[in-house]
């Protein structure tokens, strides 16, 4: 890249914009076999709605942490230290999700990572999918639906808001990389 950027070839930004969006590209296939794959074997709901939202999970999600990884790139050197940091990222994330402790119960530090955590927008996003199949017992005098099992996660969200973060987020990768690159590669 510095030599492109040294002979004014291009920008950095449209540099970047060019690789990222030509890598999202090739980053549906990777969220698409999955989903085709495991949506009829996990035999939930099958309906158009249901695909559709877990396949706007799917691959918005992917395009979020592609994106995380663009801007780590960009901004560490050393591979093996974007690796750590990135690490770091998703194990900070992953305690925020609600799959390893639960929101309801969770501390205050927990709780307020969650409200901007791209994990637990997604992973409520497919915990949503995947229970839209349990019954409504209500009617019977068992507090047993799919609101029920969502609220004992803290899932609580909905399918407009979680995709809505999952948007922010991969917007928020896309703007701290065009000015981390810029700031970089501000002297070449």
């Amino acid at each position: 890249m510095k030599r492109e950027l040294a002979n004014k070839m291009y920008s950095p930004t449209a540099y970047y914009l060019g690789r990222f969006l030509s890598n999202l590209l090739l980053q549906l296939l990777y969220p698409m076999i999955m989903i085709f794959c495991l949506f009829w074997i996990l035999d939930i709901n099958t309906d158009m709605t249901n695909f559709l939202w877990i396949t706007a999970f799917g691959i918005m999600s992917n395009f979020v942490f592609c994106g995380q990884g663009f801007f780590l790139g960009t901004m560490i050197l050393d591979e093996s230290n974007v690796k750590l940091v990135n690490i770091l990222f998703v194990m900070v994330f992953l305690a925020t999700n609600g799959v390893l402790c639960n929101l309801n119960s969770a501390n205050w530090f927990i709780k307020g990572l969650s409200k901007i955590s791209p994990n637990r927008f997604n992973t409520e996003g497919f915990v949503r999918c995947v229970t839209m199949q349990i019954p409504d017992y209500t009617e019977y005098g068992l507090p047993i639906s799919q609101e029920d099992v969502l609220e004992q996660f803290g899932y609580t969200w909905g399918f407009d808001y979680c995709i809505e973060g999952l948007i922010v987020w991969f917007f928020v990768w896309i703007f701290l990389t065009i000015i981390g690159i810029n700031l970089k590669f501000k002297n070449l």
